[in-house]
């Protein structure tokens, strides 16, 4: 046994009723995961936790009473030598792990919601300070998490800390009685002693009685840390970050925490300072990311001095700090250059006395420093009274998505103090020379795309009378309502060349029709419109003459006619093979609310549809069907069809003609929320198709003849889904029978069925000829079996066919209440069954078959099957099982049926036992919840 997993078993209070040990093999126990067992109140005598020696993984929660993990009759120091993950969690009683303890290989330590905590273990999370971790028992220890354990007064007491060598992580939170994260004994040497070397990430939160990291003042502590985060709303106490009172010179150290990258305090009410020295070596040199909020009494962060060690900081953000007046403190009144050299972002917000960044008339360089939020800073007349070296800033954030710009930073925040309701635009200028600055330059040889989007200013492409765009393939402009001149200064036909154009603003696609030129879009291959009004109608008219590269088309939110297509003007061509977009191959039409038909009149003979491969249309409310039977006809080339949310939609082909149609290549067919569907259409062949998804179609009748359908009269014919390989139906209420055959051979591929939430659904395969039991094989590669919430299903298939899904690896069905029989597969990987209130037994077998071998099962979950007596008939084997889960099945007694001559021995002799001396496993997971069973006999 390697695994053991109990959840709510709130009856139990021990898990075995006498001592295992010499009995139950302990020591091949791996992992135990233990939940919500509200009765017990430790989990192992010491005789027990002895013998543990594989446990790699402890994990405990909700358990309510449980007070100690080993039962503390014992003084005998007890070792888990392969013990490397502990997870307490939500245990209200818990009191300690055991009082003498040694966890050599622990990695990991997360303790949460355990208020009445005294000790991890002696010295380790506790409420005393006088004893001391032992030798090797954290020396690999490398995370710890503690949250909510009111009583702790320190985390860890130690004669050296060397004990914890390899912790890189160490979060507190919540715990309301803590003073002390580190305690020390032993006096520590100044120049030598290296404490905590691998510590990278430190996070303390809501402490309100924490004084002291450690107990010692050392200076090589926590020397690789990367990131600090101090944040607590109930913190009276912490007045600075780092105490230097007592730096003194000759500690021999070169710089303090030279490897943190993140700096994080928040809520710190009483912070008047990071220090209450300046210090006297280098400090912060890798510092990235210094994010400071709700520190109300902190004036300034760093001295002028200092600045210098900041070289590596990239990201500087100051929230709700009341009381700063500058970031950049200078109080001897130096003037000298301030270098932040990759500083990239500065977020300055709700700071009410904030005046300046640095009083200092020196060069502010930030070569580097592309975003600056600015927001609710009354008093700031001025960044920074010396020069600014900026040149990559071209705006200030005042609010989101909106900018200001005046030349320079100093400009823009002097401008923003004297008017704080200035406009919100996007590009603010007020000198012609800056606003030559920043236009778009008069040439681009080898651009091949431009995207305008949201720029209503934009008046021009260029403040130049020509622009040359030789390469240019791909032009987007949307919501760009005061562009006047695009078309028409340009010296080079720009639209005479690009193969891509998307439009997403009615008066430019105004523009465009007005300023057409006979050369425009005769190279266009991609065209998507958005947002626009009818004269998308005019527009799509235009290109159907001109466009004749044209392969895709995507229609969005658009205000359209009753149609897409005007084609009263055009003339069919003679030999029917249509003459107009002759490689369109990709339609996607979205929100086109109006859309009653694509085309005014029968596109056959002039619109060409035998190249269309892909049609994705969704929420086209208008819609009632998409083809004539002559237009469908013509998809020869239709490979994939996806329709959603188009309410009004009841047939994909119109019902005019009764003739059959073929779709040859259509792979794919996907239908979801179609309330008004009834059926594709009633006579139709998909040879190819490999994909069927249908969901949220409650008034579906049928997909076509003898497929989902509410009739089982008719048949599938001849080949029409011979290549189907996964069928997903959902949520179509009026459906009785999935697929009406006569043999099940058309559906020889088929690999995947999931069929859910058909209410009136009683059958899944109705075959109407006869089957021969001996030799025929129905759906031989069907591998994936999924029903769910099928309350009226009584059948899988209405025959009793022995060769049945033999390749059968997955099996899951849930709350099918009426169902009496299921399929049998010995290829059965994983099985879920649940909520089928009306089984009885599971997989039934001929007997006459003689001993049946799961060889590849690993995986069963049982559930609510109220019914249920018997899982496997007699003689069944499961060598590869590893899993067993059974939850709520109050009448199975037995997991494999007795055989005949077992039956006729004694009661007592055979019915106590779940699983009988025939059957043997190799389990690695074992699960009983809310279950009678009184004997296991494993």
């Amino acid at each position: 046994l390697k695994r053991l997993v109990l959840i709510e078993l709130h009856q139990l209070a021990s898990i075995w009723n006498k001592d295992p040990t010499g009995t139950f093999v302990l020591e091949n126990l791996q992992i135990i995961h233990i939940t919500r067992c509200s009765s017990m109140k430790y989990l192992f005598t010491h005789s027990v936790a002895e013998k543990l020696y594989q446990l790699n993984e402890l994990k405990l929660e909700g358990c309510e009473m449980l007070e100690t993990v080993v039962d503390n009759g014992s003084t005998k120091t007890i070792e888990f030598p392969k013990l490397s993950k502990v997870e307490f969690k939500s245990l209200s009683s818990l009191i300690g792990f055991y009082h003498h303890v040694e966890i050599p290989r622990l990695k990991t330590l997360i303790i949460e919601k355990c208020p009445m905590l005294q000790e991890f273990t002696s010295s380790f999370a506790t409420t005393g300070a006088s004893f001391t971790i032992e030798g090797e028992s954290f020396s690999e220890l490398n995370e710890v998490k503690i949250d909510s354990c009111d009583r702790l007064i320190c985390v860890i007491s130690s004669r050296t800390l060397q004990e914890l060598r390899n912790l890189k992580k160490l979060i507190v939170s919540h715990c309301n009685a803590l003073k002390m994260v580190f305690n020390i004994y032993e006096e520590i040497s100044y120049s030598n002693t290296e404490l905590l070397q691998h510590l990278d990430e430190l996070i303390l939160t809501n402490l309100p009685k924490l004084t002291h990291i450690i107990n010692k003042k050392v200076v090589r502590l926590c020397q690789k840390m990367q990131i600090l985060q101090v944040s607590q709303y109930k913190c009276e106490l912490l007045i600075e970050v780092f105490n230097l009172k007592d730096d003194k010179l000759d500690y021999n150290i070169q710089e303090m925490l030279p490897q943190l990258k993140a700096l994080t305090l928040s809520s710190l009410r009483r912070l008047t300072y990071l220090w209450n020295k300046e210090p006297q070596v280098p400090f912060f040199t890798n510092l990235v990311s210094l994010y400071i909020v709700h520190c109300g009494t902190l004036k300034s962060l760093f001295s002028l001095s200092n600045v210098k060690n900041l070289g590596k900081l990239k990201l500087l953000k100051l929230y709700n700090c009341e009381k700063i007046e500058e970031v950049i403190s200078n109080e001897k009144s130096e003037n000298m250059s301030i270098s932040f050299p990759l500083m990239e972002c500065l977020v300055l917000k709700n700071l009410p006395k904030l005046v300046n960044f640095c009083q200092q008339n020196g060069t502010f360089n930030c070569p580097n420093l592309q975003i600056v939020r600015v927001i609710n800073i009354p008093n700031m007349e001025t960044f920074s009274r010396g020069n600014l070296n900026m040149p990559l800033l071209r705006s200030v954030h005042i609010q989101f998505a909106k900018k200001i710009w005046l030349g320079s930073l100093n400009k823009t925040i002097s401008y923003m103090h004297k008017d704080p309701e200035l406009p919100m635009v996007r590009v603010a200028s007020r000198l012609l020379q800056e606003a030559k600055e920043a236009t778009i330059p008069t040439k681009f040889s080898e651009t091949n795309k431009l995207h305008f989007e949201d720029l209503p200013n934009l008046r021009s492409l260029s403040s130049g009378e020509t622009i040359e765009l030789p390469s240019l393939e791909h032009v987007i402009v949307n919501h760009c309502p005061n562009l006047k001149k695009f078309a028409c200064t340009i010296l080079q036909d720009l639209f005479s060349t690009i193969i891509e154009y998307n439009i997403g603003d009615t008066e430019e696609l105004s523009k465009v029709i007005d300023n057409l030129q006979p050369s425009h879009f005769t190279n266009l291959i991609s065209f998507s419109a958005k947002s626009c009004d009818e004269r998308i109608n005019k527009f799509l008219s235009l290109l159907i003459k001109r466009s004749k590269k044209l392969q895709v088309i995507i229609i969005e939110q658009c205000k359209t006619l009753e149609h897409l297509f005007d084609l009263e003007e055009l003339m069919p061509d003679e030999n029917g093979f249509g003459k107009y977009f002759t490689q369109m191959k990709t339609m996607v039409l979205i929100e086109l609310h109006q859309l009653a038909h694509i085309w005014n009149k029968d596109p056959t003979g002039i619109f060409v549809l035998e190249n269309l491969q892909i049609i994705h249309i969704k929420s086209c409310s208008s819609l009632k069907y998409l083809f004539t039977p002559s237009a469908a006809e013509k998809l020869s080339q239709l490979n994939e069809l996806k329709l959603e949310g188009c309410e009004m939609l009841e047939t994909v082909v119109d019902n005019g003609i009764t003739k059959t149609i073929k779709f040859p290549t259509l792979s794919k067919v996907e239908f979801k929320s179609l309330s008004s569907l009834i059926r594709f259409y009633h006579h139709v062949e998909f040879p190819r198709l490999k994909t069927l998804m249908i969901e949220k179609c409650p008034m579906l009748e049928e997909f076509t003849s003898g497929f989902a359908t509410t009739d089982e009269s008719f048949t599938i014919e001849g080949e029409s889904f011979s290549e189907l390989n996964e069928v997903k139906i959902d949520s179509c209420g009026k459906l009785i029978c999935v697929v009406s055959s006569r043999t099940l051979q058309e559906l020889g591929n088929l690999k995947k069925l999931m069929v859910s939430h058909c209410n009136a659904l009683k059958m899944i395969f109705n075959i109407h000829g006869e089957i021969s039991y001996s030799n025929t094989e129905l759906l031989q590669h069907l591998d994936e079996l999924i029903l769910t919430n099928l309350p009226k299903l009584t059948h899988i298939i209405n025959k009793k066919v022995v060769r049945f899904c033999q390749k059968m690896q997955i099996l899951r069905v849930s709350q099918c209440e009426s169902i009496d029989w299921l399929p049998i597969s010995l290829m059965l990987r994983h099985m879920e069954i649940s909520n089928c209130g009306a089984l009885e037994k599971i997989l039934m077998f001929d007997k006459e078959e003689g001993k049946a071998t799961f060889s590849q099962l690993k995986f069963i979950f049982l559930e609510n099957l109220i019914n249920l007596s018997i899982v496997f008939p007699f003689a069944s084997e499961f060598p590869s099982l590893e899993i067993l889960k059974i939850k709520n099945c109050p009448t199975l007694m037995t997991f494999v049926e007795v055989s005949n001559e077992l039956k006729d021995l004694q009661e007592s002799c055979v019915s106590s036992y779940f699983f009988p001396n025939s059957v043997s496993f190799e389990l690695k997971f074992l699960i009983f919840i809310s279950m009678c069973v009184y004997m296991i006999n494993m």
